[in-house]
């Protein structure tokens, strides 16, 4: 897949290397990612070529550099506006970087054409389902542990769809942006290329050691309130247009249409447990399945029993101890298999 420029130019070496690393890091956008410090290293490289996507300290915007061919060139300011700029939008840089990003974002709209893909077409992301008609089976726990044990060898992207997630208090950090924005934006993407819903994506997703995540929806009814096409529309363009190998969809029992939503899922982990009444949800739920008349959807099930223990502490601590807790340990001898 070809991918769009994005050029990042401050004079601050230190900052932006920094920057451009990160981003090259996470891989979580459709850019190839440069940095420049001079303006005329920037000019050099963008003789005769196209800079998509311009992210430039306002002192290095010389007449020679509005000269160049870009599609959109946001200001990397020292505060939240640049008088005497006011052509082009800015975004103040002493901001997290995932921050900077999701507001640089905001302003880009690349070029993509109603309905239009790259000719070169990624190998699509595998998604894997977590769900269970069962409760307190340690359905998050292992969801979260397989995004970490996969995250080793493939680029995994973990997806809560849960009214209740308890995030911020496990991860030990606030949340500005959610799911909740990307369901809304993925409602406004039908026709459209998926590309710029992965864009708008980039500066909502963290990192939890081994892999991403998205955080997840901090008020129940948005969850709840979020359509089928909503939800299917961002699983598609995150499968097939981001850098991800691998999608972890931790769903709820609150999600619409969940039957469908797991049909999206090429294998799906279902936590059992042995009990009389979380049996008897297990045979409704294969029931309901069958009547709905799509018996492919239980041949992609693998029932897990994974352990009831969770994670002490919070933040790094209990991002740890899902790759060498219980779980993990459990998930590991189960992907051996």
């Amino acid at each position: 897949m070809k991918k769009e420029i994005f050029a990042i130019c401050d004079p601050d070496k230190e900052y932006a290397e920094n920057f451009a690393g990160y981003m090259i890091q996470r891989k979580m956008v459709p850019f190839d990612i440069t940095a420049f410090t001079s303006t005329r290293t920037l000019l050099e490289f963008g003789d005769g070529r196209k800079i998509d996507l311009l992210l430039i300290s306002p002192e290095m915007l010389t007449r020679e550099v509005r000269e160049l061919s870009f599609g959109t060139l946001v200001l990397l300011t020292d505060g939240d506006s640049c008088p005497g700029e006011e052509e082009y939008p800015c975004v103040n840089k002493y901001q997290s970087c995932p921050e900077v990003i999701r507001r640089t974002m905001e302003h880009y709209n690349g070029e993509d054409k109603k309905g239009e893909r790259s000719s070169t077409v990624k190998k699509k992301a595998e998604i894997l389902g977590v769900y269970s008609p069962v409760n307190r089976c340690g359905k998050t726990v292992f969801a979260l542990s397989l995004a970490q044990i996969l995250g080793r060898t493939v680029r995994s992207l973990y997806i809560n769809l849960e009214s209740y997630s308890g995030f911020e208090s496990l991860f030990g950090r606030k949340f500005e942006r959610t799911v909740t924005d990307l369901l809304y934006y993925s409602g406004q993407e039908e026709g459209q290329n998926g590309s710029s819903l992965v864009r708008r994506a980039a500066g909502i997703i963290e990192k939890a050691g081994r892999f991403d995540f998205i955080p997840p929806a901090s008020l129940p009814w948005d969850i709840r309130g979020a359509s089928l096409q909503e939800i299917c529309t961002l699983l598609t363009s995150l499968a097939e247009d981001s850098e991800y190998e691998c999608l972890i969809l931790d769903i709820g029992s609150e999600v619409e249409d969940v039957l469908r939503v797991l049909e999206k899922c090429t294998r799906i982990y279902m936590p059992v447990a042995s009990d009389r009444i979380s049996l008897a949800k297990m045979a409704q739920f294969e029931t309901a399945a069958e009547s709905w008349a799509n018996e492919d959807i239980m041949s992609r099930v693998v029932k897990v029993k994974p352990p009831c223990a969770i994670p002490e502490g919070s933040g790094q601590a209990f991002v740890e101890q899902l790759e060498y807790g219980e779980s993990g340990l459990y998930v590991k001898r189960l992907l051996e298999r």
